[in-house]
């Protein structure tokens, strides 16, 4: 089974940016533009995905997470910084319900997925696992791709063909060849982020024409 995953976030919610979201209003918005640049692409191609929403982007964008909700699966995209800056488990699982119910409430259906990718560095899986499932959430980690900018298509071809269940992760930001870079990232990041904006549209439509996906996710629950 092959399934397609996008990320649901603004261009500037990197893990390597430290900004304080206190000034995230401050950058200009472009998540609007890129939902409706990656809806329309699957739209014309008839193609099933799931989206998954970071908090941030459901309180500041519910009528965009709204319109993705009319017609494919979201989920909570949990933040490795809301992770690792709580310390009390209680506190936090309560944040976890209380985002569950506010996607729930602006796409009108059950929550029923997460992704938790990064977790593992932190030192957090076991316990993020344990409160998603008590929450009535699986989670999502098992990624054959998170960089679907930067591996060749023949690649990325070859390990979809080869994997029983294959999950690609692919962030709305990667479509956007006009996004501002965000110059304090070291250059390591800068290559990861920015690298293979241009070609980005034409490999996801070609991964549209060469493969069929689905939204059942329960193949690969945790």
């Amino acid at each position: 089974m092959n399934i397609l995953t996008f990320d649901v976030a603004e261009w500037f919610q990197l893990p390597e940016n430290q900004t304080k979201e206190d000034a995230w209003l401050t950058y200009e918005p472009r998540l609007e533009a890129n939902t409706e640049r990656v809806l329309r692409i699957l739209d014309e191609t008839d193609a099933k995905a799931v989206f998954f929403v970071t908090d941030w982007v459901a309180r500041h964008y519910p009528e965009t997470v709204g319109k993705i909700a009319e017609k494919y699966e979201i989920g909570l995209f949990v933040e490795r910084r809301q992770v690792v800056e709580k310390e009390d488990v209680v506190s936090f699982k309560n944040e976890i319900k209380s985002l569950v119910e506010r996607l729930a409430d602006i796409g009108g259906r059950k929550i029923r997925y997460a992704r938790t990718s990064g977790f593992a560095k932190s030192g957090c899986d076991a316990k993020m696992l344990e409160m998603l499932n008590e929450c009535g959430i699986g989670a999502v980690n098992d990624v054959i791709c998170r960089n679907f900018r930067l591996m060749p298509y023949f690649l990325l071809k070859r390990k979809i063909r080869n994997s029983d269940n294959a999950l690609l992760d692919i962030a709305l930001r990667d479509f956007d060849v006009s996004q501002p870079m965000l110059r304090e990232l070291p250059m390591s990041c800068k290559i990861k982020y920015y690298i293979g904006l241009q070609e980005a549209e034409h490999k996801l439509r070609k991964l549209l024409k060469d493969f069929q996906f689905e939204d059942n996710l329960s193949c690969i629950f945790r």
